[in-house]
């Protein structure tokens, strides 16, 4: 598509979409081989999903009124500082169960803010004859990430 910007956009969320799908894949290798607990991982999954689904009806409301940008912006953020954190705490020994169980609850929270605001920019930057090409686009990223990342 040869609508300016889209080329970036679409980049950054399959790159994003990716890493995701990895980071996923790794926390629950992180805690199987930190923690030999089975049931740890399995919490550890569910608490990096839940809370996000949870909180997406809110996440629309959120991404129009502070816009969808600033708030993918923040997602980002948050997954890097608390990726950063578990890695540090970790390197450091100082990383107990509660406590990362904690991080991963935080850092879910943010996560429909990602997956809905970028979803929600391809109409904004494509023009109305080229929706179903962007969406159609968009559904093969997340093909992409979950082929490439998991």
């Amino acid at each position: 598509m040869r609508v300016p910007g889209f080329a970036y956009l679409y980049a950054s969320l399959v790159v994003g979409r990716v890493s995701g799908q990895m980071v996923g894949v790794a926390l629950i290798l992180f805690v199987l081989s930190r923690y030999h607990s089975p049931q740890l991982a399995g919490l550890t999954a569910f608490l990096a999903v839940a809370p996000g689904l949870v909180l997406s009806p809110i996440a629309g409301a959120l991404l129009d009124r502070f816009g969808r940008a600033r708030l993918v912006m923040l997602d980002n953020l948050v997954a890097a500082a608390t990726g950063l954190l578990v890695a540090g705490l970790s390197w450091r020994h100082a990383l107990p169960a509660p406590l990362l169980l904690s991080i991963v609850f935080v850092s879910s929270l943010t996560l429909p803010l990602s997956n809905g605001g970028a979803r929600s920019l391809f109409p904004i930057l494509a023009p109305r004859r080229l929706w179903e090409r962007a969406n159609a686009l968009d559904s093969t990223g997340h093909v992409i990430a979950t082929l490439l990342g998991a």
